[in-house]
C-alpha cells in the first residue's frame, strides 16, 4: 500500500493513553501498527507516518495520543495530524518534547492517523521508537523506508535495512517488521559534513 512519496505508518507514540483510565479500558485500545516514510534531503529530515489504532471494544471511545519528540517541539516544523478516513485535521497540542491530540474510534473499529512533520538534518537523524513499550504489546507490523539524497553520506543505521537502492539521485532503504517491540530508536547517521 503506498499512500505517497512522504507517507507512513507508524507511530513512536508514547500512550499518552490516560494515566487515569483502568487496565481493563486501555487493553481494548491498541496500537496495531505503522508505516513511517522518512526523507533526508541536503537540509530536512521529513517524517510522514500513518499509524493503526483500533478499538476491540463495544463502545466508542476516546484517549488522548502523545507523540513525543527527541527534539523540543519548538525546533519540529510543518506538523499535521490527519485523519485518514475523513481527510479532517485532528487538533493538537505542542509542549515540551510532543504534541498531543484526540483520537476517537468507534467500537469494533480502527483508525488510521498521518502525521507529518520534517525537522532540520542532524548528524544524527533519530525518530523514537522505544516509546511503543508504554503500549504494552508489540506491534502486528512496521514497516519504514527512507529516501535520501545521493550527495549525503550515510555513515550507519541503528537497524540494519532489510533492502536497499541506489540510483545516481538517491539512495532508497526499506525495513518490514512484525510482532515489533523496538528496544531502540530509529536512527540515520551521516558522515561529518554530509
Amino acid at each position: 500500500m503506498r499512500f505517497c512519496n512522504n507517507c507512513g505508518f507508524v507511530l513512536a507514540i508514547a500512550a499518552g493513553l490516560c494515566a487515569g483510565t483502568p487496565a481493563i479500558a486501555r487493553a481494548q485500545f491498541v496500537f496495531v501498527g505503522e508505516y513511517i516514510d522518512f526523507t533526508l534531503t541536503d537540509s530536512v529530515f521529513h517524517v510522514a507516518a500513518v499509524y493503526r489504532f483500533a478499538n476491540a471494544g463495544a463502545a466508542s471511545s476516546t484517549r488522548r495520543i502523545s507523540y513525543p519528540f527527541k527534539d523540543d517541539v519548538k525546533e519540529i516544523r510543518r506538523i499535521v495530524i490527519v485523519d485518514v478516513r475523513t481527510g479532517m485535521n485532528i487538533p493538537f497540542e505542542p509542549g515540551g518534547n510532543m504534541v498531543v491530540f484526540p483520537l476517537t474510534i468507534m467500537g469494533n473499529d480502527s483508525a488510521d492517523v498521518l502525521v507529518r512533520y520534517e525537522q532540520q538534518i542532524r548528524k544524527d537523524n533519530v525518530y523514537l521508537l522505544t516509546t511503543t513499550q508504554q503500549w504494552g504489546a508489540p506491534l502486528r507490523y512496521a514497516l519504514y523506508t527512507l529516501t535520501a539524497s545521493s550527495k549525503l553520506s550515510i555513515a550507519g543505521f541503528s537497524y540494519e535495512p532489510d533492502r536497499w537502492e541506489e540510483t545516481p539521485t538517491m539512495k532508497k532503504y526499506s525495513w518490514t517488521k512484525a510482532d515489533f517491540l523496538p528496544l531502540k530508536d530509529f536512527v540515520v547517521t551521516l558522515k561529518e559534513g554530509k
